[in-house]
């Protein structure tokens, strides 16, 4: 039996020693990847690595990289196993060239490579240049900043291009450089002001460093290019706030063009794009929440005769009350509608032109039209008063309906009050700030930067944005001291007038 049980063991043993020589490749690969493989693989790692100690200029950008990738299965996008390929050579070029489009060639940071570079040093150059790629477009479309970081007046977000866009475009573009162009913005004004800035840019390194620079206030102006949108329209509403101008664009050509006043200093009038989608002939006047507690509330708790004067009313759930009834020391006046009806001395006048946005803010007539002589004409709270209001509202009209001058007229003189025309096609309305531009003589026309903006972009050049002191206005906080004051009684009241400045300091921005 024993030799039985040897003999099959044997036989098993055999056949399976036989299995398994048939089933031994031959010839096994003698590498697992490719060079370039590797090379990929290298560089997701060096992406990860940099990725746990970047700062937040590069952040973004790293994690998008991290993203492309991290999906991208194809040879290395910028280098071959001799260094940097062709394309890169000429991306490499261009962006060494960003000093001719206003932005600072030594803030990227592109591959250094010797004549036989290790795979290493291969992965290496390959995430450098996919990051000095995504910072150039990113600065290209005014990435540089965060505009609404600048100040709670600007409201802009820069049209950033996706990164998988532009790593893929570049991948495939036949004229690399043409594309990287093209990343600026293409509005036509951007174009003048980047030769002006370049000719300023030669004229001042010959005066020794004389002049307030031009060429400064032209590269903060070519940035609030870049914060555009990439297409203002084919019709467009353009209100330039430190020029005290509106505009209507059709088709690139200025149609209409008039004065407007603009917000205080303290007041400023925010910069943001929108769409004007009606038109209020004998509005209503809705008074904002700021008048509000800065004016209305202080005259209702002295007793004073602001609502009269104003022609002001007050109404709670749809129903109008009286306002002297409302012990203010114990309601909100912000949970109040204060209105004035419309007529002569309504401080919208007899027609307003909306672009409903956050800021409440919009253009309307006024009955101040002295205010319309002056040069510098920032009076408003923050709304653009319009010098011929009923001609912007022709010139919008005649091309939204085909309505005439008379048919304005109409409605003005015979039409009912609150009466909104809904514009068939939305306009765009587009607030700006331009302090330089270039008239079409080619000459370089400056205003006042009232606003004070340009101190802004120049601290958000410089990456000092954490320096600037924003404050938002406390209306819950202020309207306690003035609750506080007024219900201390009249003799408290009487120790307040003796420091007159006690209510500019309670109502201050």
């Amino acid at each position: 039996m024993k030799s039985i049980r040897a003999s099959v063991l044997g036989g098993f043993a055999s056949l399976i020693i036989a299995n398994t020589a048939s089933a031994i490749e031959p010839h096994p690969p003698t590498q697992l990847i490719t060079a370039e493989e590797a090379m990929v693989i290298l560089a997701r790692q060096r992406i990860d690595l940099i990725g746990l100690y970047s700062d937040e200029s590069v952040s973004g950008d790293v994690s998008d990289l991290s993203l492309y990738y991290a999906n991208h299965d194809g040879p290395p996008l910028w280098i071959d196993r001799n260094g940097l390929n062709e394309k890169a050579k000429l991306v490499a070029a261009e962006i060494k060239n960003a000093g001719q489009w206003g932005l600072n060639a030594r803030q990227f940071d592109l591959p250094e490579l010797t004549s036989t570079p290790s795979t290493s040093a291969l992965a290496k150059a390959e995430v450098a240049m996919s990051l000095a790629i995504l910072k150039y477009a990113r600065y290209a479309r005014g990435g540089r900043m965060d505009p609404k970081a600048l100040s709670l007046a600007i409201d802009r977000t820069p049209p950033l291009e996706d990164p998988n866009v532009i790593l893929n475009t570049l991948q495939n573009s036949a004229n690399p450089v043409a594309y990287l162009h093209s990343l600026h913005p293409q509005h036509e004004q951007f174009g003048k002001l980047r030769l002006a800035y370049l000719e300023a840019l030669q004229n001042e390194s010959k005066a020794d460093g004389s002049k307030s620079k031009l060429s400064q206030r032209l590269l903060y102006n070519m940035e609030m290019w870049r914060w555009m949108p990439r297409e203002l329209g084919t019709k467009y509403i353009w209100s330039n706030v430190p020029e005290f101008s509106v505009r209507v664009v059709k088709n690139g050509k200025v149609v209409h063009r008039e004065r407007i006043v603009i917000g205080k200093t303290t007041n400023k009038t925010p910069i943001f794009s929108d769409e004007m989608e009606t038109i209020v002939f004998h509005p209503f006047w809705g008074v904002p929440n700021s008048i509000k507690i800065k004016e209305v509330l202080p005259s209702l708790m002295r007793g004073g005769g602001i609502m009269e004067k104003q022609n002001l009313r007050i109404s709670y759930a749809g129903r109008e009350i009286d306002p002297y009834s409302v012990d203010w020391s114990r309601h909100d006046i912000r949970n109040y509608h204060v209105f004035q009806p419309p007529g002569r001395n309504n401080a919208l006048g007899i027609v307003k032109f909306m672009f409903p946005n956050k800021h409440a803010v919009y253009m309307h007539d006024t009955p101040s039209k002295h205010l319309f002589k002056r040069d510098v004409r920032a009076f408003s709270h923050g709304c653009m008063r319009v010098r011929d209001p009923l001609k912007l509202a022709e010139v919008v009209l005649s091309h939204d309906k085909g309505w005439s001058r008379a048919k304005i007229d109409s409605l003005v003189s015979d039409g009912p009050e609150n009466n909104q025309i809904t514009l068939s096609q939305k306009i765009p309305v587009h607030v700006t700030y331009f302090t330089a531009q270039v008239n079409e003589a080619g000459k370089v026309v400056t205003v006042e930067d009232i606003y004070d903006h340009e101190k802004l972009i120049q601290m958000g050049l410089d990456r000092q944005t954490h320096l600037i002191k924003k404050e938002k206005v406390n209306l819950s906080a202020k309207r306690k001291e003035v609750v506080s004051n007024f219900t201390s009684g009249y003799s408290g009241y009487n120790q307040k007038k003796r420091n007159p400045d006690w209510m500019q300091r309670v109502f201050e921005n």
